[in-house]
């Protein structure tokens, strides 16, 4: 669980820096800690972690459109594209038969149980729960684009419900991994 927390700090990071600095430099900032912290894990662990590929690919698609002169785009426009695009990574790996979860689980499971049909069960349901609550926030996103009143503590409230409820799915679960 701890570095899934870490592969989501390139996400934090542009949270708290976008307030502070211009669009470009947060994007392009995140974009480098997500392509490092990648990096970073292929060279300790073997593999490089979707989280952090897709959003060093995200991050830097947008800093590239932002570059090109698009028009800028909004903290919420950049949340619904991380947010839809995470959901989008999670449910492909699963289709695939490829649970990015599996990336996290194997680090705490014996290799033995990792190609059991019980393990694998379990991280397409985690994967799922994590692609559902992606695209939820991704929905609150585009709800927040979609109606510029409404109150900034909606999408902070909505995003503590969906994550706590994913993280407590995920936790459930992982305990039937044992």
């Amino acid at each position: 669980m701890m570095t899934m927390i870490i592969s989501f700090l390139p996400f934090f990071l542009f949270s708290c820096l976008f307030h502070q600095v211009a669009v470009l430099p947060a994007l392009s900032a995140a974009a480098i800690l997500a392509l490092g912290l990648s990096l970073w894990f292929r060279y300790t662990t073997g593999s490089a972690r979707l989280i952090e590929l897709t959003g060093a690919a995200l991050f830097g698609a947008m800093a590239l459109y932002s570059v090109a002169g698009g028009k800028p785009l909004s903290f919420y426009a950049v949340r619904m594209i991380l947010d839809t695009g995470l959901g989008l990574m999670a449910a492909i790996t699963v289709v695939i038969g490829k649970p990015f979860t599996l990336q996290y689980a194997r680090q705490s499971v014996a290799p033995e149980f990792w190609s059991s049909p019980r393990f694998i069960a379990i991280n397409n349901k985690i994967t799922w729960i994590w692609a559902l609550a992606f695209l939820l926030l991704g929905l609150t996103d585009l709800f927040m684009l979609l109606v510029p009143g409404a109150p900034h503590l909606f999408s902070t409230l909505a995003a503590i419900a969906i994550v706590t409820a994913a993280i407590k799915l995920n936790l459930r679960f992982q305990r039937q991994k044992s």
